[in-house]
């Protein structure tokens, strides 16, 4: 039995797409990251967010596997543990890649995400 922590959040779905992938997500308020942020209001860190885009992004899109230099993001809604989200993931030149967390028509975050050759 696996006894490690939980890092990341749970794949329900995953869907290629043209330009790369749609995972549905599930964001379990169990996950070792999220601890502490914040008992009152728990919130996931926009931390988090960019750690599971390289994390996916590296695991079906062979993108990102040395992790990220550099980060452009936009944070517009607070997306709090227990959520589903879509996490899209689009390849883009240069080995970069944009993604969006969703749900719906909610987005909570977007931006693009390059290594350290990009």
């Amino acid at each position: 039995m696996d006894t490690s922590p939980k890092v990341e959040p749970r794949v329900l779905a995953c869907r290629q797409t043209a330009e790369g992938v749609e995972l549905d997500l599930r964001i379990d308020a169990d996950l070792a990251p999220l601890a502490g942020h914040f008992p009152n209001l728990p919130v996931v860190p926009g931390v988090c967010l960019i750690d599971w885009v390289v994390r996916f992004s590296a695991r079906h899109l062979g993108l990102l596997a040395d992790g990220a230099a550099k980060i452009q993001t936009k944070f517009r809604r607070v997306l709090q543990p227990e959520a589903d989200v879509t996490l899209a993931l689009r390849r883009l030149s240069g080995g970069r890649v944009q993604f969006e967390y969703r749900h719906l028509d909610t987005v909570y975050a977007s931006g693009t995400v390059a290594g350290g050759d990009a």
